[in-house]
């Protein structure tokens, strides 16, 4: 018994050896794969970026080229555009690296899924419809949809609704495609859910349902009775020229399409690195809120077809860059083409909301600030020239926003998606970029004597 018992623990030893020799060698491969496809990308931006990176910059905004080129040299960028209104003309639209595993190059006519982002172009669209009178801001949503008005959602109104205060960020169970693009099994799904806190009195990140809810709203107030992303088509994107949709069309190519480099989960050790200790334990409980919002949609892809044409206004918008810094730039001004009203105007550059707790958002456990569904410049994260601006983040590190004091509408997107949920280190050079180019013209003029 006792030489079998050595024999045992002998081969135990070298079963546990030779794991660790394996689990070690993968670690080492993809740790060199790494290293050597970031210095590989550094090399090839380094000797010639010119031949990846293509567009413009207005006179002036040299720099902001300079920080896009940076980004793909040393901030480990793949993929990426970044468009500038400015006043009246486009100061900055660039685009370049590559767009899919083919290697095929970002071109001008790129489509890009910007996640959350979504969001913003939902409340743009929102505005549109209170200024022709749909509905307004505070009326309570079940005065048109009566159904919505039952367990403790009677008095929740459309502003509570865009600016995460409803309540309702959460399903009873977790929802596939096919169940969200279900018109009668959404509409009970929705119309049965219970406020996790009295509406009004908390925040919390609505991540899937707003857009879902705003659907049907709009269903049930325009005259013509179309969801919000056919009303979106027809009274924004379609008079202005504008390439954006909520839930693609079967006739867009997929050559078109920016490929989402999401985060593995072997990445995801070192991204969540990115985040602030707490939400990254919020994160990897299983029994917060946050992750079990994270786990409604079943089979999430970002580069799924299927997702990709779904009905969901408020994750899945996917367009041209340039395109979706014009509807801001837009937007910025009054939005005078689409008849936008003054007084609407002003909710949406007025402050933020003013929640209980320094706004801390229940669902991402950090400070939020909002206003008619965007979100609003704060302390912990600043952007614009005032207050007035007005914007919205999306998963991975894009960024998209309005500053009505310049007369600035704004986009990026990429490809390579991060962890940050604001001022992903890319973004937030290319922004500083562009205002530090602006504050130089403006001295020069004031200098020149022209102000």
């Amino acid at each position: 018994m006792g030489l079998l018992s050595v024999i045992s623990q002998f081969k135990h030893k070298i079963k546990l050896t030779h794991s660790l020799y394996v689990i070690t060698y993968i670690f080492t491969l993809a740790a060199l794969t790494l290293i050597l496809s970031c210095n590989s990308t550094k090399k090839i931006f380094v000797q010639n970026p010119e031949k990846y990176i293509h567009g413009y910059v207005a006179p002036g905004f040299e720099d902001v080229k300079k920080a896009f080129i940076e980004n793909f040299i040393s901030r480990g960028e793949q993929g990426a555009a970044l468009t500038v209104y400015y006043k009246d003309t486009i100061a900055v639209n660039l685009y370049g690296g590559i767009k899919n595993e083919n290697l095929e190059p970002w071109d001008e006519n790129t489509l890009i899924l910007i996640f959350s982002g979504s969001k913003g172009i939902t409340a743009l669209a929102t505005a549109v419809g209170v200024s022709n009178g749909l509905f307004g801001y505070n009326d309570k949503i079940g005065k048109y949809w009566p159904s919505f008005a039952n367990n403790g959602k009677e008095n929740i109104t459309v502003s509570q609704m865009l600016s995460h205060q409803a309540g309702i960020p959460i399903f009873k169970k977790n929802l596939n495609i096919s169940q969200i693009n279900n018109p009668n099994f959404i509409l009970k799904t929705l119309e049965c859910q219970k406020p996790l806190w009295e509406p009004g009195t908390q925040q919390g990140y609505h991540l899937y349902s707003t857009g879902l809810y705003l659907n049907e709203l709009f269903k049930r107030t325009d005259s013509q009775h179309r969801e919000l992303r056919q009303y979106f088509y027809d009274e924004i994107a379609k008079p202005l020229g504008i390439e954006f949709y909520f839930g693609l069309p079967d006739t867009i190519d997929n050559n078109r399409l920016a490929q989402v480099l999401h985060i593995t989960s072997f990445k995801r050790m070192f991204k969540f690195r990115q985040l602030p200790t707490h939400l990254r334990r919020k994160l990897f409980n299983p029994f917060s809120l946050i992750n079990k919002i994270f786990r409604q949609l079943i089979g999430l892809n970002p580069n799924n077809r299927k997702l990709l044409k779904s009905n969901m206004p408020c994750v899945n918008g996917i367009g041209k860059v340039q395109d979706i810094a014009k509807l801001y730039w837009i937007f910025s001004k009054g939005a005078k083409e689409l008849n936008l009203k003054p007084d609407v105007f002003k909710e949406i550059t007025s402050p933020s909301f003013k929640m209980p707790d320094n706004n801390n958002d229940i669902v991402l456990c950090e400070p939020m600030f909002y206003r008619a569904g965007f979100r609003k410049p704060s302390a912990s994260f600043p952007f614009g020239t005032s207050e007035k601006a007005f914007g919205m983040t999306g998963a991975g590190g894009s960024f998209a926003f309005a500053d009505p004091d310049l007369q600035l509408g704004y986009c990026y997107a990429m490809t390579k998606m991060n962890a940050f949920a604001e001022d992903d280190p890319r973004e937030k050079a290319l922004r500083y970029a562009v205002y530090s180019c602006i504050a130089k013209l403006n001295q020069k003029d004031t200098l020149n004597g022209i102000k």
